[in-house]
């Protein structure tokens, strides 16, 4: 006899244990960007410590959520590593001409390690 109080997990149990939530990011890009300093994004004036979802850069593997810098940009820590950034990561996005009250989902369902894997971003349903 199993000196377990759960003998298996349920569907539910099982979803959420694969979702991994992510803070809002004020906007999403809509095409490559630089990685440095302020800029506008979607038609929105980003600041520094801003966060951003990067998820159109030319080369897969730069996407991802970062924190604008007046120098160089730096992943947000909660998508910062291998350990983080997991398949089926997903975000809201606040505002934007295209991307505001949208949500997106990190498509890439492969091992990830971060600045080599190109990670992929879709929109996850209709919008807001």
């Amino acid at each position: 006899m199993s000196n377990s109080l759960v003998k298996s997990l349920s569907e539910a149990e099982q979803y959420v244990n694969t979702i991994n939530s992510k803070l809002s990011c004020k906007v999403a890009t809509t095409a490559n960007i630089t990685l440095s300093g302020t800029q506008t994004i979607d038609g929105i004036s980003i600041s520094e410590n801003e966060r951003v979802l990067v998820k159109d850069q030319s080369t897969g593997s730069e996407n991802g959520i970062y924190i604008c810098s007046s120098g160089g940009w730096f992943r947000s820590t909660d998508m910062n590593s291998n350990e983080t950034c997991r398949p089926n990561s997903f975000v809201f996005v606040e505002e934007g001409s295209t991307n505001a009250d949208k949500m997106f989902q990190l498509t890439t369902n492969s091992d990830i390690i971060l600045d080599t894997t190109s990670l992929t971003f879709a929109e996850y349903g209709g919008g807001g």
